[in-house]
């Protein structure tokens, strides 16, 4: 049978271009180090090393929320040994103000400088943030701090017929602020009188009124203002005030999930680490340190030598806390150690997928190499020039 110059030619030149692929794919496998550069080059371990991809990427998700469950399990212990170390304090000057034979009201005003102070560093250990910014003892409500610190707010009475409102209001000294409700009377459109309803007796008396000054008393700055009119005689305003520790979180449970259907919590509520919501025999630790200012203040030793026991309680409630941060930290680091392990055992199933030995792929390309030289070649024999060629 003939085989015409034509159809040759096609043979060969499917010869050549099978030889320039097999060439191609030998480079890019030594080029990439990549058995599989595309579903078509082995469908069936293409699809396995797909889904070994998402198992690592899945794992490495996990590893991340383990991290962030580690960051938090830092965050609580370190809050809450400084919380320890703050009641340990307050617990030492109370027994000493409390049992003590040399004490007196100096040493016990000197005392309660001091619990104030102890009682501000225990809100900044309750408001404690994470990395980015979070309150760790809010639950869900994580945006804003935790516990509120001292505050007070102001109301003018339904009663009232003159023009005056209040346009400011703060605690500006920790030391002398009370708790207590007052009451701000006026006398006259220009004067006024400062009640403490709390303890049934007048703070200041005959106190010249202008409006949008500061009205200072026991750590309380108020700012009242004319409005179309002053204030009338008989007028009052209200002014209530909320010790420190008012807790503005709430019980939200944060989970992570640290395995495959393993959803863990990773969080504390201040309720329950700091007023003992849902403790047994729980403490409010904040109530204990306001009492212990007050007494201190009254120069109360019935009440300092009752609140003992509430320091001793608060201890072994805040220890327990942190017992069971370290149990956490624990847990979750071996999830951190088997994640690892078993991201490595994926990394070499996908290395055994993907990965050529580069050895064989340098051989396989040098063959690939001489076998295509070796068509040209053959090709440049076989479709030899005729004189037909010279005749066109």
């Amino acid at each position: 049978m003939r085989v015409t110059n034509l159809s040759t030619f096609y043979m060969i030149q499917k010869q050549i271009q099978a030889g320039s692929k097999r060439l191609m794919d030998a480079q890019e496998k030594v080029a990439t180090q990549q058995r599989i550069n595309r579903m078509s080059d082995n469908p069936i371990d293409a699809g396995k090393l797909l889904s070994v991809r998402d198992a690592i990427g899945q794992t490495e998700q996990f590893q991340r929320n383990v991290q962030n469950a580690l960051d938090l399990t830092k965050g609580y212990d370190s809050s809450l040994q400084g919380a320890i170390d703050t009641i340990s304090r307050a617990k030492e000057l109370m027994l000493a103000q409390a049992s003590n034979l040399s004490t007196s009201p100096q040493t016990r005003e000197a005392a309660r400088v001091e619990m104030v102070s102890l009682l501000q560093q225990m809100v900044t250990a309750a408001n404690t943030t994470s990395l980015g910014g979070r309150y760790i003892y809010a639950g869900f409500a994580d945006n804003d701090p935790t516990f509120r610190g001292a505050y007070t707010t102001t109301t003018a009475d339904p009663a009232n017929t003159g023009g005056a409102t209040a346009t400011g209001e703060a605690v500006v000294d920790p030391v002398q602020f009370t708790g207590d409700a007052y009451r701000i009377e006026f006398t006259g459109a220009a004067t006024f009188d400062v009640y403490d309803v709390t303890r049934g007796a007048y703070v200041s008396q005959g106190n010249a009124y202008t409006s949008g000054q500061e009205i200072r008393f026991d750590g309380i700055s108020i700012t009242l203002t004319d409005g179309a009119t002053g204030p009338a005689a008989g007028d009052r305003f209200n002014v209530a005030s909320a010790e420190a520790g008012q807790y503005a979180g709430d019980d939200g449970e944060v989970k992570l999930e640290l395995a495959q259907g393993k959803r863990l919590t990773t969080n504390l509520t201040g309720d329950a680490v700091f007023q003992g919501v849902g403790v047994q025999d729980g403490v409010d630790v904040f109530s204990l340190l306001n009492r212990a200012i007050d007494a201190l203040r009254d120069n109360n030793g019935t009440e300092m030598q009752s609140l003992l026991d509430g320091f001793d309680k608060a201890l072994n409630q805040m220890s327990n806390f942190r017992a069971v941060v370290g149990t956490r930290q624990n847990q979750f680091q071996t999830i951190d150690s088997r994640l690892a392990d078993v991201k490595t055992a994926l990394q070499t199933t996908q290395s055994d997928l993907r990965d050529v030995d580069i050895a064989d792929a340098m051989s396989d390309l040098s063959q690939q190499e001489l076998a295509y030289e070796a068509s040209l070649g053959a090709a440049s024999r076989v479709i030899m020039p005729t004189l037909l060629d010279y005749l066109k």
